[in-house]
């Protein structure tokens, strides 16, 4: 539904007529009422009034063809701009979901510390640049259609720096719709083998593969230090929210919505994004707690009301390892297990929602048959078997979680 919001808004801000209809629509809906009704009567005179046949013959093909050429055009233009969509820039294939860049950490996440340059941008080479000119629709207009009308500056990844016991992020921030047309579009066919001399076509992945994969393999080897500089690296977050009480352990799970610009109706861990430049980052001495608190804000308390009254204090924030994410170009994802103690009587509301909402995991064979946003479960185990029997659809960092939490396989 947010997608064809974010169409009709592009659409009315291109072509006026629609803008009118949008930002009219009582005297829209009152024209096109009266016009329905004139060409409904103009047909019935035909079989009522003969006199008027002569007349009808004339008039009634005029409004007919007005009619057909208005709805055809309303039709081609959204549909020209509905079906650009994720599968044609993102392809989810066993060789590119594979992920073999994984650094377990297992620290505080009160141990990294970051070193943010605010004068610092991403600025896209002239190398990526040059693939990306002759792209054969309006970027701008898919961006507006599939990201939003809004672009945010992302925090981005240069350098880690690892220290005893403790990590340093030096972050720089990209624009958005640069990070669209790198990491959220790098299997959208920039040229196929027809147009041109090479037999292959051409996608920023299988250009810029070979050197991601020799970077990524030297850097691993010495504790991961600088970042592939032709890309803007944005900061992934994946969490997994852990609720103890009672001596029992609730898991939280979050079914993807429609709107969002990857992995749309996946099953997921409790939440992931990336993190907004405003208006947090431009305070004094940002921590990476807060920076993975904004994203459960965003993700999960602002969708959840019972969740809005934890106190921070309750939550512990271990961080668990990064992913380089291979689907989409080695973009850098923190995995974080926060573990939120709700034994306190102040945290009952919050017993209730986890109690109300645990999952019957057995019966679960689709998961677009789960009206719920929001999954709680108590077994992850029996989840991992259910995904595994029924195959259900879930984010290709999916797995991960399960290996960096249970590194040894052995699911508590």
């Amino acid at each position: 539904m947010k997608k064809i919001k974010r169409i009709i808004d592009n659409l009315s801000n291109k072509y006026d007529f629609i803008y009118f209809i949008k930002s009219k629509k009582t005297a829209s809906l009152t024209f096109i009422l009266i016009y329905i009704s004139l060409v409904i009567y103009i047909i019935s005179s035909i079989y009522s009034r003969n006199h008027w046949d002569g007349i009808v013959d004339h008039i009634l093909p005029i409004f007919v063809n007005i009619a057909i050429i208005f709805i055809l055009t309303i039709m081609v233009l959204f549909v020209k701009n509905f079906f650009n969509d994720e599968k044609i820039r993102i392809v989810e294939n066993n060789e590119n979901s594979e992920i073999d860049k994984i650094i377990p950490l297992e620290i505080d996440a009160g141990c990294i510390d970051i070193v943010f340059d605010r004068n610092s941008y991403y600025k896209k080479p002239l190398i990526i640049e040059n693939l990306l000119k002759w792209v054969n629709f309006n970027k701008d207009d898919f961006f507006r259609n599939n990201f939003g009308p809004l672009d945010i500056s992302k925090v981005c990844l240069r350098k880690i720096i690892f220290e005893k016991e403790r990590l340093r992020l030096y972050c720089n921030q990209s624009s958005f719709y640069d990070i669209a047309y790198t990491h959220y579009f790098p299997d959208y066919k920039i040229s196929s083998g027809e147009m041109s001399d090479i037999k292959t076509n051409i996608t920023l992945r299988n250009m810029l593969s070979p050197a991601l994969k020799e970077f990524y393999e030297n850097v691993v080897r010495k504790n991961l230090s600088d970042f592939f500089s032709l890309l803007p690296n944005p900061i992934g977050i994946t969490g997994i929210v852990t609720f103890i009480f009672d001596g029992n352990k609730y898991y939280l799970l979050q079914i993807r919505g429609s709107e969002n610009i990857a992995a749309r109706n996946e099953l997921q861990w409790s939440f992931a994004g990336t993190t907004n430049v405003l208006p947090h980052f431009y305070d004094k001495n940002i921590k990476f707690t807060k920076m993975i608190h904004i994203e459960f804000d965003e993700e999960v308390a602002d969708k959840v009301v019972a969740f809005k009254d934890i106190d921070t204090k309750c939550i512990k924030y271990n961080v668990l390892g990064i992913v380089l994410n291979k689907l989409y170009l080695y973009q850098p994802e923190f995995f974080i297990n926060l573990i939120i103690d709700i034994n306190d009587v102040k945290y009952n509301n919050i017993k209730e929602f986890l109690k109300n909402n645990l999952s019957a995991i057995k019966k679960i064979k689709k998961i677009k048959k789960i009206k719920k946003r929001f999954i709680v479960v108590s077994d992850l185990n029996t989840m991992k078997e259910m995904i595994k029997k029924h195959n259900l659809k879930k984010r290709n960092l999916f797995d991960v979680g399960y290996k960096l939490m249970f590194p040894s396989g052995n699911i508590k």
